[in-house]
């Protein structure tokens, strides 16, 4: 049994390396891994792939195209919908495909529309007075005006504060 111990502690088998032999120096420093990160479009194009159907494919991946720096969506559906020559509703159906792929909120087209996306993946169901305060009272959630938003909804403002925290974790 000695001899086995000292024969596997020696270093002869070429497919181990013992720890006590690894200086600090020759492990590498994962900061200097080089890791690949698709771009947005890229990610987006690949997601879409796995789930649009073949008649929305060329005008999805146009439109994954034309999101902005923010992955917001500028232009308007009609004008898409004429350059490809599809009804706006074709044109529509593949911005709403978008809207389900990650990360949740890309395609909208302003803030409060990429909140309610991201809303809509949540699964949130007892939280229903959260919809309302985005749609209609963006503006003073921003400016906190919790005491205005609670009597306009019928709502005590520990509600609101708890819809404020959660809006707050969106992105």
């Amino acid at each position: 049994d000695e001899d086995w111990l000292r024969n596997f502690h020696d270093g002869s088998d070429t497919g181990y390396i013992s720890s006590r032999h690894i200086k600090d120096a020759d492990i590498q420093s994962i900061e200097h891994i080089k890791v690949d990160v698709p771009s947005l479009a890229t990610h987006l194009l690949w997601q879409y792939r796995l789930v649009a159907q073949p008649n929305l494919m060329t005008v999805g991946e146009y439109l994954i195209r034309s999101l902005d720096d923010r992955g917001y969506f500028t232009s308007a559906v009609d004008d898409v919908a004429r350059e490809f020559n599809l009804p706006p509703e074709s044109v529509q159906s593949a911005l709403e495909l978008i809207h389900t792929l990650d990360p949740p909120g890309v395609g909208a087209r302003d803030l409060k529309e990429a909140l309610l996306i991201q809303l809509d993946h949540l699964d949130e169901s007892s939280l229903d007075y959260v919809r309302p305060i985005i749609q209609f009272h963006l503006d003073d959630l921003i400016r906190k005006n919790y005491k205005r938003i609670g009597a306009s909804l019928k709502i005590r403002v520990e509600k609101v504060l708890e819809a404020a925290d959660l809006i707050g974790t969106l992105n």
